[in-house]
C-alpha cells in the first residue's frame, strides 16, 4: 500500500493558499504556530494606540477627520504585516 505524496486535507485549497513549507496558520490541522508573548504585547499596544489616534485627535472637519479613521486603521495593520 502506497502513501499518498501529498495529504489530502492539504491539496483542498490549492498552491494559491497552503504554503510551501507545510507550515499553517494558527490553530488549524492541530499544530499551532506559536507567538511570542512580547509580540502579543506589540499587537496590543498598537491597537491601543490606534483607538487612542481615533479618540484623541481633534476632528474639525470631514476631510480632517479622515486621518484619525486612517491611522486607526493603518496602525495595527502595520504592525500585523
Amino acid at each position: 500500500m502506497s502513501v499518498p505524496a501529498v495529504d489530502e486535507r492539504k491539496k483542498r485549497f490549492g498552491r494559491l493558499i497552503e504554503r510551501d513549507d507545510g507550515r499553517d496558520v494558527p490553530f488549524y490541522d492541530g499544530q499551532p504556530a506559536e507567538i511570542a508573548t512580547w509580540k502579543w504585547i506589540v499587537v496590543i499596544v498598537s491597537c491601543m494606540v490606534g483607538f487612542a489616534a481615533l479618540v484623541l485627535l481633534p476632528q474639525n472637519t470631514n476631510v480632517i477627520a479622515l486621518l484619525p479613521r486612517f491611522l486607526f486603521v493603518a496602525i495595527p495593520l502595520a504592525v500585523f504585516i
